[in-house]
């Protein structure tokens, strides 16, 4: 049951949190600060969200496979293939940064990313009904 609840809210910590990030802090900070002030918060930010998101995620499918639910460990293992997608996806767009690339060659790989985060959100969503909520079925 212990190990059970603290699933629950890595999880609710990872998936929350990415969801208030992109939801509500972009967007506000974008419009308070600009968009190249918050770009800098937004590549800070999203390494803490990445590090939160691979413990979270870990510890779904290590759950995934504890109740040998087929279809959880394949949406846990797609989550977790999201995020270490995330983590090299990033690593280059901070260097892209760093050398100063033409913005439009930087969005276009930004993009990318932002398409695997939301996958990954999405089977995080999955993620929680078939491991973390399985009695409700």
């Amino acid at each position: 049951m212990l190990w059970h609840s603290l699933v629950a809210v890595t999880w609710a910590i990872w998936w929350g949190g990415l969801t208030f990030y992109a939801g509500v802090v972009v967007p506000v900070g974008a419009r308070i600060v600009g968009i190249n002030t918050q770009g800098q918060i937004t590549q800070e930010v999203t390494r803490w969200l990445n590090g939160v998101g691979f413990v979270g995620l870990v510890a779904l499918l290590a759950e995934a496979c504890r109740i040998r639910r087929r279809s959880a460990i394949v949406v846990a293992v797609l989550a977790v293939i999201c995020q270490a997608a995330l983590f090299a996806i990033h690593s280059w767009l901070s260097k892209m940064l760093a050398a100063g690339v033409d913005p439009a060659g930087f969005y276009q790989v930004h993009r990318i990313y932002l398409w695997i985060t939301a996958i990954q959100w999405l089977s995080g969503l999955a993620v929680v009904w078939l491991v973390i909520w399985p009695e409700r079925r």
